[in-house]
Parts: structure tokens; C-alpha cells; sequence
């Protein structure tokens, strides 16, 4: 773990009032596939740092793409992505990232999955191409991120 994950972490840990970070031997509800990753409980609940970072919504394959930007693994368990031209929306399930993971979302013609982090939304086409906007909402209906473009702005 880098310098400043430990630090950012410590200082989190300073800042909720919980004393040390410890290191735990369970793994993450849900998430046996990350490796290398120290689990923190107390975190769980702590702010997200998730985000949309590609929509790509030309092609026959179009990708909605999140990222965790730490400062911990976050489980997608209950959240959502939502298309708002057209009302679509895709729940995740099973679904944890470790820090700087990504997962991306496809639809459309082309579209595959090779779980956990490439999943198939649609065989059909979901983003409309003159503009759309994608929003992640959290286990609590909360708005966490979007992004659009074109008319969906």
C-alpha cells in the first residue's frame, strides 16, 4: 500500500474518531475477487468516491464505465445506473471495487460480458446518440454522478 493510501486512510481514521486502522483477515462482503486489498469495516458506510468516467454512446457496443477513487474497496451492492432519455436503469449485484478498479457496462448489439468487470447490460441500444445523461445513484436512491452529452445536458 503507497504512502499516501496509508495517510489518507490514517487520516480518515482521525478524522471518524476510531483510533488505529486494522488490518482484517475477512474479506469483503461479496468481493472475493480482490487481491492484495486491506479490508477496513469501519469504512464501510464512509462517503464514496465512485465515479462515471466513460460513457461511450456511438457504436454497436456502448459502454458505461465507474471507477472507485478510494479511499477503500466500495461494494456496488444496491446502486444503480440510469439512463434519462428513455428511463433505463441497470441495478448492480455482486459487484465490489478495490481502489482505481473499474467496471464498464455495455449495451447494444455488440455488447458482452466477461464478469466482474465487464457486465452486459443490453443487447440493445440504450444511449441515444443526439444526447443522453447517465446518472449513478447509491443503495440509498441518492445521486452520486453523472454525465451526458449533447441534447442530455
Amino acid at each position: 500500500m503507497s504512502r499516501r493510501v496509508k495517510f489518507a486512510l490514517l487520516l480518515v481514521v482521525l478524522i471518524v474518531g476510531m483510533g488505529s486502522p486494522v488490518q482484517s483477515e475477512e474479506e469483503p462482503p461479496g468481493s472475493p475477487e480482490l487481491t492484495n486489498t486491506t479490508y477496513l469495516p469501519f469504512l464501510k458506510n464512509a462517503p464514496n468516491d465512485l465515479s462515471i468516467t466513460q460513457l461511450n454512446y456511438s457504436g454497436s457496443d456502448e459502454v458505461v464505465e465507474v471507477t472507485n477513487n478510494g479511499p477503500g474497496p466500495q461494494s456496488l451492492d444496491g446502486w444503480s445506473i440510469y439512463s434519462a432519455i428513455g428511463s433505463q436503469t441497470y441495478n448492480f449485484s455482486g459487484v465490489s471495487l478495490g481502489v482505481d478498479q473499474r467496471v464498464r457496462i455495455h449495451s447494444g448489439p455488440d455488447a458482452f460480458a466477461n464478469p466482474p468487470l465487464d457486465l452486459l447490460w443490453s443487447k440493445a441500444y440504450l444511449w441515444n446518440n443526439d444526447g443522453d445523461r447517465a446518472e449513478l445513484y447509491d443503495h440509498n436512491h441518492q445521486l452520486r454522478d453523472s454525465s451526458c452529452y449533447k441534447s442530455g445536458c
